[in-house]
């Protein structure tokens, strides 16, 4: 390769560089820092590789946005009051958990029965029996998706405490499972994870509840360029257009946006983290939330696919959630607490 090629390639590389660092420098620049107001619980230190026992590992807001309910990962669940904060002990579960803010639902598991807890009363209804890990309900808390692990999905109705019907699925639901605000779609972060080789084998499946067909309408597969799919976080937008889940390839986490054709509405990839533990959307204001173990916070507008706000947090971020007016973000974090705040932007 003579002198000239080498001259020209060298500048080359430089340019493209320059403009990528000029990229990220002008998209973190537009984003505000997210402003912060509060901490609810007091810090716990831990080991760099211990488990934090008391933190809100799921996290979710009432209707109004004056309470926070939690799952620790102890199995707790907490009811924060915003106005007081003061923390009530709901009760001690074997950490199922699923929150329907509409009528202030709470499913979750006590010594492997179903419990459907009314948290203004504190009534519970048993549903049934078994070794559950995952449920998630619909917004009206009127369909509720249950999964015990295996290559199966129950599909109940509340009211009438019902089983309707059951989902084959491909692989085992072992990563995450999300129902539709509508009750009509569910989807299945199904997994299996070989020891042996310390490798994950993922997929994503929806089904439509109302089809007589019990085949997925969408099967997103990944598995032979190696990539990881909804470990942490699977939802619905609040629409029903749209299905969220984290990635991971090359040990680099990462969030993706599809709608339910497959197709791709917004991605993210490529951040150092090796797992991005948290995520939530709010539809109206256009915003998906994401959290990581490098302790950071990001707010992305989903059209200009830009960071909208940022923030640094002093721990592993493990839960996040908007309120429903979207003015609100709490994060659980590794050191057991729960910070709040704005989306306001800084005058």
């Amino acid at each position: 390769m003579n002198k000239t090629k080498i001259v020209f390639i060298s500048a080359f590389l430089i340019i493209v560089a320059f403009i990528l660092i000029l990229s990220f420098y002008f998209t973190r620049a537009k984003s505000k820092k997210l402003n912060y107001l509060y901490q609810l619980g007091e810090k716990v230190s831990r080991q760099v590789n211990e488990e934090p026992g008391n933190a809100a590992i799921k996290i979710g807001f009432n209707s109004d946005g004056s309470k926070i309910i939690t799952l620790l990962n102890n199995g707790r669940i907490e009811l924060w009051d915003l106005n007081e904060k003061s923390m009530t002990l709901l009760t001690e579960t074997d950490k199922l958990f699923s929150y329907c803010a509409s009528e202030d639902l709470l499913i979750t598991k006590i010594n492997n029965e179903i419990y459907i807890i009314d948290i203004h009363s504190g009534h519970k209804k048993l549903l049934t029996n078994g070794e559950y890990e995952l449920a998630s309900m619909d917004k009206n808390c009127e369909t509720l998706a249950l999964s015990s692990g295996t290559n199966e999905i129950e599909i109940w109705d509340l009211k009438s405490k019902i089983l309707k019907s059951k989902i084959k699925t491909a692989l085992p639901v072992r990563n995450g499972l999300a129902i539709s605000s509508d009750g009509q779609k569910v989807a299945a972060a199904e997994g299996i994870y070989h020891k042996d080789k310390r490798r994950h084998e993922t997929i994503i499946e929806i089904w439509d509840l109302a089809s007589a067909n019990q085949q997925s309408i969408l099967k997103y597969d990944k598995r032979q360029s190696g990539a990881v799919a909804g470990v942490w976080s699977i939802f619905f937008t609040s629409d029903n257009k749209n299905i969220v889940f984290d990635t991971q390839s090359a040990a680099e986490s990462g969030i993706m946006l599809l709608d339910l054709e497959g197709n791709t509405i917004f991605e993210k990839s490529g951040f150092k983290s090796y797992w991005m533990r948290a995520a939530d959307s709010h539809v109206n204001k256009n915003y998906l939330a994401t959290g990581d173990e490098e302790k950071n916070i990001a707010v992305w507008d989903i059209n200009s696919k830009g960071i909208w706000f940022y923030s640094k947090v002093n721990e592993v971020v493990e839960s996040i959630s908007f309120s429903n007016d979207g003015s609100l973000i709490a994060a659980g974090l590794a050191d057991s607490t729960i910070q709040v705040f704005s989306t306001d932007k800084e005058k």
